[in-house]
């Protein structure tokens, strides 16, 4: 029989938990790097890699993401060439039978450079569940233990050289070439899904989608033409051309519109756009197998209550699908309701989690320990619309007044540049 000193046995339990942790608990807290220069080196095992990192709270629970980035020499505007991705995960690397999240991070979330490894990797936790689990050790155990869920987050670029075709090397800000993008683009995400699939596995009949602002468009998009089991977004709606996000701008300032949804015919000039971007709100009877709950605000001018969230609502509900609406009226504090970016505090609590993984049919998970917690009880909501005075009595069979969350993600403005193109607000 071979025998082990303490020493060795202690290590090699690590690295078991390194490669495929459960409960175990981090004996030191990897941190993410903000440069490429200090990001560990990924593990293997030959189809796959990647890093293992532990939340930041006491707790220290270890979880696992792999990093996929896009090819440098990659001028296509599909597939792997627009986006990066991260895969969030716990346990063995493939199953199959696993649920999934696509998590879509808001316009705080993207990359000026789609190839910076640091970059990627570090939006990737930037917002959402990520930030919970990066964040929050009981999030991270529930999540990707209990409820056996991983995440894979889409990574996009803040604008796209139209003179090149290619989301590689664009000078954000300092072209007529170039757009900025709001977008997440259903065609490119289930490219992505694809890989995932055949890299991790997962179970295709449970799968579920979140983000806020212009993540929850994109969730919204996605379940356009995918079928997804739940949704839960926050500061989103579904979208008509009359949107501004919706519109082929070129670049200015930061404050663009989408541009075109094929980008081989990317326009700049803001006319003739020949592939415009599809109205989802036309497309709500998509909805009708999918769980659907909105997050939403009379404070919120970038996805309006009254004219935007709740006939979002309305249109699922009215196609035979189930729509949810919470609306949050007062932010804690103060005698106003939050406004686009302060909404982003919501919608990340256990019961929305849970909500989620009852859209396949899951059992719900517990959350031990301190959590960002709202407390949701079903009423009749009267909200202001942020754009008048008057107030509207919203229907309680499909709404709720929802609290102020105990604690919340830090907003981040970005890269550091301050500018609007790295806030929430789009």
């Amino acid at each position: 029989m071979v025998r082990f000193s303490s020493t060795a046995s202690l290590l090699l339990l690590a690295a078991a938990a390194a490669i495929f942790p459960t409960s175990t608990l981090a004996l030191t807290k990897p941190v993410f790097a903000t440069n490429a220069a200090d990001v560990q080196q990924p593990k293997t095992d030959g189809v796959r890699s990647w890093r293992t990192y532990a939340s930041s709270d006491s707790s220290s629970q270890l979880w696992n993401i792999s990093t996929v980035m896009p090819s440098k020499t990659m001028k296509t505007s599909t597939g792997l060439g627009m986006y990066a991705y991260n895969v969030i995960w716990r346990g063995e690397a493939w199953n199959p039978s696993r649920p999934l999240m696509v998590s879509f991070g808001s316009s705080i979330s993207r990359c000026r450079d789609i190839t910076d490894l640091a970059c990627v990797l570090s939006k990737g936790v930037q917002d959402g569940w990520p930030w919970q689990i990066r964040t929050n050790g009981s999030y991270a155990k529930a999540i990707l233990e209990d409820a056996g869920m991983a995440i894979v987050v889409i990574v996009s670029p803040v604008c796209y050289n139209t003179t090149r075709l290619t989301p590689i090397g664009a000078s954000c800000g300092t072209s007529k070439n170039n757009h900025a993008l709001r977008h997440y683009r259903p065609d490119v995400v289930i490219d992505v899904l694809s890989e995932v699939q055949k890299s991790f596995g997962f179970d295709t009949n449970s799968v579920v989608a979140s983000g806020g602002s212009m993540g929850g468009r994109g969730a919204l998009r996605l379940g356009t033409a995918y079928p997804l089991r739940a949704i839960s977004v926050v500061g989103a709606m579904l979208e008509v051309s009359a949107n501004t996000a919706m519109k082929s701008l070129p670049w200015n300032s930061g404050n663009a519109g989408e541009g075109c949804y094929s980008l081989n015919f990317a326009n700049v000039g803001g006319t003739g756009c020949k592939t415009k971007m599809p109205e989802t709100m036309l497309m709500a009877n998509k909805f009708v197998s999918t769980a659907v709950q909105f997050y939403a605000s009379p404070g919120d001018s970038t996805a309006n209550l009254t004219t935007m969230v709740q006939p979002t609502c309305n249109a699922i509900n009215e196609a035979g699908g189930n729509c949810k609406l919470n609306v949050i009226s007062n932010l804690p504090g103060t005698n106003r309701a939050p406004i686009h970016n302060e909404l982003a505090k919501w919608s990340w609590a256990p019961e929305d989690f849970n909500f989620l993984v009852a859209g396949y049919g899951g059992k719900p998970v517990a959350f031990a320990g301190p959590v960002s917690s709202a407390s949701s009880t079903s009423a009749t909501a009267t909200a202001t619309s942020s754009d008048s005075s008057s107030s509207t009595s919203v229907d309680s069979a499909t709404t709720t007044t929802t609290a102020a969350p105990t604690t919340s993600p830090t907003i981040d403005n970005g890269p550091g540049t301050g500018t609007n193109e790295d806030l929430l607000d789009r």
